[in-house]
């Protein structure tokens, strides 16, 4: 017998590794928007 049931359990790592993906996903975005401000100062807005 499981002490918690296996489907909350599954959940509860996607939602885990779902929200490590997406502040990984996040801070890669910002780094590259960041890359490309510094290469170019006047920047196409």
């Amino acid at each position: 017998m499981f002490t918690i049931p296996t489907l909350p359990k599954l959940l509860l790592i996607v939602l885990v590794i779902g929200a490590v993906w997406w502040l990984y996903r996040r801070s890669q975005i910002k780094r590259r928007r960041q890359d490309e401000l510094d290469r170019n100062p006047l920047g196409a807005m």
